[in-house]
């Protein structure tokens, strides 16, 4: 082992001015509320998320079956001009195709509560600088997601 001075080692960098050692060890002040949980405690509240999720999906799920006939003429609005109508050709294509149609259009419904559930999971995690950068975010993937 050799003692090198700072003058000396050409290679050694001072790592504390570096944006990566900045985005990995952030300033204390910048870190989120210090609340120790333990694995439990973190698995607990993911269980308490997924059963909102479902609960809140599975009710979309239940309104949209209650509207299904109206859906299915509204999906089948723009392509009824043409003289194109859907067809059953087995005897329980048409209550799988509503269950179909209900199920995709109560998860299309059912994902803001969703996506509001993993942010609010993962977002005592964040730092604040990451905090900014989410509400544009889930605001630009909402609004491309759904046009």
């Amino acid at each position: 082992v050799v003692n090198i001075s700072p003058e000396e080692a050409p290679f050694e960098q001072n790592n504390e001015g570096s944006s990566l050692y900045n985005f990995l060890y952030p300033d204390k002040d910048l870190l989120p509320d210090d609340k120790e949980m333990t694995i439990f405690d973190h698995l607990e509240e993911l269980r308490q998320r997924i059963f909102v999720s479902v609960l809140a999906v599975g009710a979309a799920i239940l309104g949209c079956f209650a509207f299904s006939k109206e859906l299915i003429v509204f999906l089948e609005a723009p392509v009824k001009a043409q003289g194109v109508r859907f067809l059953q050709l087995a005897p329980g294509e048409f209550f799988f195709t509503t269950l179909k149609v209900s199920g995709y259009c109560g998860l299309l419904l059912g994902s803001p509560v969703i996506l509001y559930e993993i942010i609010a999971f993962v977002l005592p995690g964040l730092t604040r600088a990451e905090r900014r950068f989410l509400g544009p975010i889930v605001l630009g993937s909402s609004v491309l997601f759904y046009a």
